[in-house]
């Protein structure tokens, strides 16, 4: 069956970088390895053998992945410092700079110069 992968804008809990270890551990990518664990879900069928569920029970413990689905209603996102901040000032200068306002640059640097230094 002939198909098209994108690319998809995924952010994931830090500790979930355990499924890339699961993937590799069955020599498949990132990608596929989601998409192979959607499918079963999708279709209610357990995805993992024993042997795999063994080697996840260890690379929980090599992760610190140490908590259920349960947990997942109780997760609050620890946001890095600035990153609101950043994005808020980069979606500012991409709308000044597309509605081709003048922006004060006392230095007569670029815009790249000066992005830089409001970031």
């Amino acid at each position: 069956m002939e198909i098209q992968r994108i690319q998809t804008g995924v952010r994931v809990e830090k500790t979930v970088k355990i499924l890339k270890a699961i993937a590799e551990f069955h020599d498949y990518s990132l990608g596929e390895m989601l998409e192979l664990i959607l499918l079963h879900a999708f279709e209610g069928r357990q995805i993992f053998k024993k042997e795999s569920l063994q080697a996840i029970k260890e690379f929980k413990k090599i992760y610190g992945f140490d908590y259920q689905v349960h947990d997942y209603i109780k997760f609050i996102e620890k946001i890095a410092p600035g990153f609101f901040k950043r994005t808020l000032i980069e979606l500012i200068f991409i709308y000044l700079y597309k509605r081709k306002l003048k922006i004060s640059n006392p230095k007569n640097e670029s815009h790249q110069q000066t992005f830089q230094a409001i970031c």
